[in-house]
């Protein structure tokens, strides 16, 4: 099993199985055994990879191979200014709790919202409809997280202004620093600003950026040889009294950094060991 008491725990943000690796074809089993060879200990785990392979399934595989699943993720709407869509929208979160009791996971984290809207407005209903969907998991024993992400809430600044706005204890922050920095954010300054309410993290570098149509874009790169301050952004974290996931998200299926991005998020937790 994972070491508990490892203060930083290397993650893997992951939306489905990895099909093959290096040529050769891969099942389940052998999915999680490649994962956990490179010494990581939790998965982020997407509604995909559920519907794929089965909520109790997948937690008893991973923990066959000492993995852990610590975030499950809820597509979610929640700006919606269709009626019944919005309803819809809401009753997925209770749903989502269950899934996530079943993974063993105390995280749930919604996204889709901070994509898809911007402007003052739609964070205003953001937050009103965030409070709904918390009470709705009111009895479950779930910790909701919101990251910075999209033209909706991608400073410290909107994120500590939703936090705050809803002010409940079963809502908390899960920083990005790849996105902090695509969104030309003090990445820096952005974490320590939020990392007293932060519980999970995730990870990912760049290079260069550009603007294409006013939206911000980079250029993915291997984890710690980018632009992102990843360096002071640990400094940050070890000197902090977080304890929880770094997890790292891949660019994409074709990520040629995959493997040694991985390992670098397990060399960084290991560094904080006991």
């Amino acid at each position: 099993m994972p070491n508990t008491a490892q203060r930083l725990r290397p993650g893997l943000m992951t939306s489905g199985l990895l099909e093959t690796w290096q040529g050769k074809p891969l099942d389940l089993d052998g999915y999680l055994a490649l994962l956990r060879s490179w010494g990581l200990q939790t998965l982020d785990v997407f509604q995909p990879f559920v519907d794929a392979v089965g909520a109790e399934t997948l937690r008893q595989h991973a923990n066959a191979h000492g993995l852990e699943i610590a975030c499950f993720y809820v597509q979610a709407d929640l700006i919606t200014a269709e009626p019944a869509t919005a309803v819809a929208e809401l009753d997925k979160f209770p749903r989502a709790a269950e899934t996530a009791l079943t993974l063993g996971s105390p995280l749930l984290f919604t996204h889709g919202s901070q994509h898809a809207y911007s402007g003052a407005d739609n964070l205003q209903r953001y937050k009103r409809r965030l409070a709904e969907a918390l009470d709705a998991l009111a009895d479950a024993p779930v910790t909701l997280i919101i990251e910075n992400a999209g033209a909706l809430m991608h400073s410290a600044d909107q994120m500590l202004e939703v936090y705050e706005a809803v002010a409940s204890p079963k809502l908390k922050l899960a920083a990005d620093t790849g996105n902090f920095y695509l969104w030309s954010q003090d990445e820096v300054e952005a974490v320590r600003r939020i990392l007293p309410h932060t519980v999970h993290f995730h990870i990912k570098d760049y290079g260069r950026r550009w603007l294409e149509n006013d939206t911000p874009r980079a250029r993915a790169t291997l984890l710690g040889a980018g632009s992102v301050r990843h360096e002071e952004i640990l400094q940050l974290i070890r000197a902090s009294e977080y304890s929880g996931t770094l997890a790292f998200e891949r660019a994409g299926q074709d990520d040629p950094t995959f493997e040694a991005s991985v390992r670098r998020t397990v060399q960084w937790c290991a560094a904080d060991a006991p």
